[in-house]
């Protein structure tokens, strides 16, 4: 017997209600056909034919069109983002996790426009956290029905809805919808040990790996401790399938992860975790847990069904003779419990003591995986005795599972306010040289600390961002030039643009051939020797050719800009911005594991369909 299995779960429970006696089509029919009504309760207000006003509103269709415009360039990850800061560009997609970003942009290439795009991938984002949290919540505690509560839970789970509709923070939504089915991939491979699961959950960690870096730093310890909870007597005969499949995992995402991390040293990092970022001003008080409004500033809370939860549990585990799965019950407890803890100030000790946490900036990301807990815990409601006072014994498992849905639905939402919503612009609306007019841009820090370019109202500030300048930029010299720039051309209704070449000493006159996001050209004719600075951050892969031979690129300046030499005469200036070492490794490993992957899944469905074969996974496989 698997060491996840528990055969209290099988059979009559003690409450005389069978669990296993959901086989046949008609009920699978019934539980899809009530699995669709809820997502489409979830995901209704996204049916407006406007965009979900959200904190970051404007965020991921100006970042979005940055991405469309790399792959329309060619380039399978555009690592670089030429229109940044007015034109200094930023590394912003070596750094920032890709995943979303593919998906949208599968959509727009089909032809939706890039709001809708978006759209698309946030409807995906709901139905995959239901199956996948159904899929969980099933395995756990060995009933359809109550696998389907624990996805209803986590669909309304009030900090995954402010992700959404309040925070709009896209990726760590789509980050939170995959943990359950990481989660299920792990327990299946471990028990079943067949290549079937090794490769989901190898494919699964790997779309983690791609989805949300902070959820996923915060989710591996989590992922680890399970296992070795549920496997540890048997952790040597399930290691190999485990270590193979994160390899393969971290293998397909290292196109992403190499770089991201061995070349964070060339940004200036420190503004990652410091300032508006630093965690110590992120902590929630006790009662934002347990405020019932749930507005723009309270997406916090517990809410009444988590509350309802917990007393289940209570009485469930007072209540031995229920046989419940303790072992999940007592994990998915202590989760909950550690996870309000880590939102409170009283975890600030811990945040301090692993340097790498100091990333996750907000410790309330750990609700999280309090809505994970708790939606797994809410399996509990088909084990207990207090749920036939609500429903008699012979009462269809529909109507009690429908009944409950909707009540969760009704509670989660009765205080909750009605989504607001902007006009959909075109899609150049969102190019980062256009002035995007929406007052949620009036919510940035440099409104805070007052500074110059707060003169200007209503920009997209998400063009503006310094934490992925390179390291030794002067932040308020290039703030200061980047605001007089945008001041004069707004007086002039033009588009914001720093004059690309700056003459430095000597005298030239020059015609700029622009290729694309990679490639510059620059016609130049000096007539004495002299020194320019083409304003365009430096960054590893950056490579600079003067009249066909590559030149040395200056750039230790208060802009970190390139910086070249000119000779007298008439000359061609090119710039290409290609791979490092590190990123060509990535790329190869990614591809290597990706067709490795493919080969087995290959060999599975060949295995299934010729041979109906299940083999058992092993080293050789």
């Amino acid at each position: 017997m698997s060491p996840v299995r528990d055969e209290s779960l099988t059979g009559r429970a003690s409450n005389g209600i069978y669990l296993n006696n959901m086989n046949g089509k008609r009920d699978n029919t019934i539980l899809l056909i009530l699995g669709l009504l809820v997502l489409i309760a979830a995901i209704f207000p996204i049916f407006e034919n406007r965009f979900i006003d959200t904190h970051d509103v404007n965020l991921y269709p100006t970042w979005l069109y940055e991405f469309d415009q790399g792959i329309k360039a060619g380039h399978f990850l555009p690592r670089w983002s030429n229109d940044f800061w007015l034109g200094y560009g930023v590394p912003l997609f070596n750094f920032i996790q890709p995943l979303f970003y593919y998906l949208s942009e599968l959509a727009h290439l089909v032809g939706f426009g890039l709001l809708h795009s978006i759209k698309l991938v946030i409807v995906l984002g709901f139905g995959l956290g239901f199956l996948s949290m159904y899929l969980l919540g099933k395995e756990i505690w060995k009933d359809k029905r109550s696998g389907f509560i624990c996805a209803v839970i986590f669909t309304f789970f009030p900090y995954r809805l402010g992700l959404v509709y309040i925070r709009g923070d896209f990726t760590e939504f789509l980050a939170t919808s995959l943990i359950p089915l990481v989660l299920f991939a792990f327990m299946k491979l471990g028990e079943k040990r067949n290549l079937g699961f090794f490769l989901l959950s190898s494919f699964s960690l790997a779309l983690l790996l791609l989805a949300h870096n902070i959820q996923t730093v915060l989710f591996i310890p989590v992922l680890l401790v399970y296992l070795l909870i549920f496997f540890g007597k048997e952790i040597k005969k399930v290691f190999w399938p485990f270590f193979f499949s994160g390899i393969t995992s971290l293998g397909i995402a290292s196109f992403f992860i190499l770089p991201a991390f061995f070349e964070k040293k060339f940004l200036e990092i420190s503004l990652m975790y410091s300032g508006q970022y630093d965690f110590h001003a992120h902590f929630l008080k006790v009662m934002d847990l347990f405020n019932l409004k749930w507005d723009s500033d309270h997406f916090f809370q517990i809410g009444i069904t988590g509350i309802v939860i917990f007393f289940f549990i209570i009485y469930a585990l007072l209540k031995k003779s229920f046989g419940l799965p303790k072992k999940n019950v007592y994990f998915f407890l202590i989760l909950a419990v550690i996870s309000i803890i880590a939102s409170l100030s009283v975890s600030a000790w811990f945040w301090e003591s692993i340097p790498l946490f100091k990333f996750v900036q907000y410790p309330w990301r750990a609700l999280s995986f309090l809505a994970l807990a708790l939606s797994v815990l809410s399996g509990v409601m088909f084990r207990t005795k207090v749920i036939s006072l609500f429903f008699k014994k012979k009462t269809p498992w529909f109507i009690s599972v429908s009944t409950l849905a909707i009540v969760v639905i009704l509670v989660n939402l009765f205080f909750a306010q009605p989504a607001s919503y902007l006009k959909i612009e075109s899609d150049e609306a969102y190019n980062p040289y256009s002035q995007i007019f929406s007052e949620a841009n009036l919510e940035t820090s440099y409104q805070k600390k007052k500074e110059q370019m707060l003169q200007l109202d209503k920009l997209n500030i998400y063009t503006l961002i310094p934490e992925f300048v390179p390291k030794g930029t002067n932040i308020q010299l290039l703030t200061n030039q980047v605001a007089g720039t945008m001041r004069d051309q707004l007086r002039a209704r033009e588009e914001f643009r720093i004059l690309k070449i700056e003459v430095l000493s000597g005298q030239i006159e020059w015609a700029e051939r622009p290729v694309d996001s990679y490639n510059y050209s620059f016609e130049i004719t000096a007539n004495e020797e002299s020194s320019i600075r083409v304003n365009n951050f430096w960054f590893p892969g950056w490579r600079a050719f003067l009249d066909g031979q590559e030149t040395e690129i200056k750039h230790d300046n208060d802009f970190q800009a390139m910086v070249f030499d000119i000779p007298n005469g008439s000359h061609m200036l090119q710039l290409k911005f290609g791979n490092t070492m590190i990123r060509t490794i990535g790329e190869i490993i990614s591809a290597v594991s990706l067709a490795v992957w493919f080969l087995l899944l290959i060999i599975f469905v060949f295995r299934k369909v010729f041979f109906k074969r299940n083999d058992q996974f092993s080293a050789t496989t």
